[in-house]
């Protein structure tokens, strides 16, 4: 059974090679109808190398026809682990995998003993990683480093016990449209979404008896959880922005509400002085004072909960941008456990340069607010620029006949651009005390230099992405089309 495939069915298809979801044309199971005489090139196989292959093609400008037999695509790819020995490719390399040619090479030859050529072993050498860099150029696939995956004979010379080898990452399955039910299936049953990675096996067999395998379970059972979660929003893309919006506006409900009863029980004098006023206000509901230590208890529980959860966000936001040519491969590298230590440190230590930096000549409420001000200022910025970007192409759908609820997108594009200007322009740090007015320069009184701390810092933050973007600007990946009004 065969069909052409057009540009965008091979794009699709070869998306997931090595997770062996690797699309197959639209007439999958239906008699061949050949759209042309003749072809520059025939695939025999929807398997991940035929359909790699077909990619290449098709990248150089030529048509192509893939052929396969069977009612599925993925061929062994996708129903195997789906792991791939290629040494020196940037995956593993980012990840700080101490792997050269040369070890390569000796390793290769003293596993095949004589039985390979040696000009096809430094062939596959040569032309492997480049084939995993095209993949990740030309597709949505991203990989991930099997850490801890040896190589089958890691005692000969070259051999690495920690391993060479990478799977895939986690891969949108709606991607490839209707083509998914036409996958060829595993050979155990699996639930939809549920995604278990080489290095979760062994901690999977010791979640019983030991805490990290416990972690490692509950990770995936989240995977899962957020997969099946995503995959029953009707709409997401539409509405994870709208349940976005009105989570935070509950938020804020339950904030003020709070604050509102905690008004109601203590009087003026006693929030003059409070130094914990929901613990205050805890035991003047219930008495004595042990409700307000168990309120105390939350709030530090919860704190460390929300610090960790901020670390490891800050690391993710650089890992998602590395991932994408913006952010050096420094921030792509991931340890033993998964987790992009270089961007966590990194992200610490700037912030806490910045406090440091900061606390001369202030006090801590004063570092504090400073931080939080210049954290918005830099946060503001991108906003105001996404906010120009819903103005500008919700003008061009106007201007091509998609004028539905234009003017509602319009006003909330233009009140977030209001908004964004006026947080960047009312972040002075009015509360600082500091030793100089600025003003004493040019005879004007326009507050000390502490006041003005919030854009300091956040200036330095944007001239620091300056050379970053420029080293980075040939090493990114091109933005995908702009999606439909919807």
């Amino acid at each position: 059974m065969s069909a052409h495939l057009n540009r965008r069915q091979v794009l699709t298809g070869a998306a997931a090679i090595g997770t062996g979801l690797v699309a197959g044309s639209s007439a999958l199971g239906i008699p061949a109808r050949a759209a042309q005489p003749s072809y520059d090139v025939v695939v025999i196989g929807c398997g991940a190398a035929g359909m790699t292959a077909a990619l290449r093609a098709n990248k150089r400008g030529l048509s192509v026809l893939v052929v396969e037999k069977a009612p599925t695509f993925g061929g062994s790819a996708a129903r195997s682990g789906a792991g791939i020995w290629i040494p020196n490719n940037q995956v593993i390399l980012a990840a700080g995998v101490p792997d050269t040619p040369a070890k390569a090479a000796a390793y290769l030859a003293a596993v095949v003993n004589g039985d390979v050529p040696t000009a096809k072993q430094q062939a596959f050498l040569d032309n492997g990683p480049s084939m995993i860099d095209f993949v990740m150029a030309n597709s949505p696939l991203r990989f991930r480093y099997m850490s801890g995956y040896s190589d089958y004979y890691p005692e000969l010379p070259g051999g690495m016990p920690q391993g060479r080898s990478i799977e895939p990452d986690m891969f949108d399955g709606k991607l490839l449209g209707a083509e998914l039910a036409h996958l060829n299936p595993a050979y155990l049953p699996t639930p939809a979404g549920l995604t278990v990675f080489s290095a979760d096996y062994k901690w999977l067999n010791l979640a019983l008896v030991n805490l990290k395998g416990t972690a490692v379970a509950a990770e995936c059972v989240a995977r899962y959880t957020a997969a099946v979660a995503a995959g029953k929003v009707r709409h997401p893309d539409r509405n994870i922005p709208r349940s976005t919006v009105f989570g935070t506006l509950a938020t804020a409900v339950v904030y003020m509400l709070s604050l509102i009863a905690v008004f109601g029980i203590l009087s003026t004098t006693q929030l003059a002085s409070a130094t914990a006023p929901f613990s205050d206000a805890a035991d003047a509901i219930f008495g004595g004072s042990w409700a307000g230590n168990l309120m105390a208890l939350a709030v530090i529980i919860s704190g460390f909960g929300a610090l960790n959860g901020w670390t490891m966000i800050c690391a993710e936001m650089p890992l998602a941008a590395a991932n994408d040519g913006l952010f050096p491969e420094q921030f792509k590298r991931l340890n033993k456990a998964g987790v992009p230590a270089f961007g966590i440190v990194a992200s610490t230590v700037l912030a806490s340069l910045a406090m440091v930096l900061n606390y001369a000549g202030t006090g801590g409420a004063n570092a504090f607010t400073t931080l939080v001000l210049m954290t918005g200022i830099t946060a503001a910025i991108p906003y105001l620029f996404s906010a120009l970007a819903q103005l500008k192409w919700r003008w061009i759908d106007r201007k091509q006949g998609q004028g539905t609820r234009f003017l509602r997108d319009a006003t909330v594009a233009v009140l977030a651009i209001v908004f964004s200007v006026l947080f960047i322009v009312y972040s002075r740090n009015t509360g600082a005390q500091g030793q100089r007015s600025i003003g004493e320069i040019f005879g004007h009184d326009w507050g000390s230099w502490a006041e003005w701390m919030p854009f300091v810092l956040a200036g330095v933050a944007l001239l620091l992405g300056i050379p970053i973007y420029k080293r980075q600007k040939s090493k990114m990946t091109e933005p995908g089309p702009v999606p439909p009004y919807r």
